[in-house]
């Protein structure tokens, strides 16, 4: 509790003034340690390192190719026929693009530092670029209709989960 030059309790404009300024000048070292404001206020392409689109009925995420150093997207529960617009994004570490109308897995590939990838329920029928993730731990693809063999993921040594769940393969 703050009080007043004469111990009332009752703080003064000039005692407010300068406790104002310190919480200001604080909140802008913090704004600065994290780098992510640009000077007018805005965070910086650079500095966006998540994204959570979800449900929003998107067809396009070609925008996101904007943020390069995007680590973190969702973007499940869209109107997505392909991912290519997150081709540009290189610093990829997780993404949830379940519950899509993705046909394939274009635009991941560049994704080397991809540690998780999640397609559930969408139409994907071929692995595509998935095998050239050398990063990938995790993996989902169930309800999908894939149409080929697995074997292409047997080249991602670092994978540990892998959910293939009514994806109509046989052994």
């Amino acid at each position: 509790e703050r009080s007043g030059a004469n111990g009332d309790g009752v703080v003064g404009q000039s005692e407010f003034t300068a406790w104002a300024a310190e919480q200001a000048a604080q909140m802008a070292a913090k704004r600065k340690q994290r780098s992510s404001w640009t000077p007018t206020g805005r965070a910086s392409e650079e500095a966006i390192v998540e994204v959570e689109l979800a449900r929003r009925g998107l067809s396009d995420v070609s925008a996101l190719g904007k943020f390069p150093g995007l680590g973190r997207v969702d973007i499940s529960g869209n109107c997505l026929a392909d991912l290519s617009g997150l081709s540009r994004c290189v610093e990829l570490r997780w993404v949830k693009a379940s519950a899509n109308r993705l046909a394939s897995t274009a635009g991941v590939g560049e994704a080397a530092k991809l540690k998780a990838l999640l397609l559930d329920h969408n139409i994907i029928s071929e692995l595509g670029a998935i095998s050239q993730l050398p990063s990938l731990q995790t993996l989902d693809l169930s309800h999908n209709p894939l149409a080929t063999p697995v074997d292409g993921l047997a080249s991602l040594r670092g994978l540990a989960t892998l959910v293939l769940s009514n994806c109509g393969l046989s052994s």
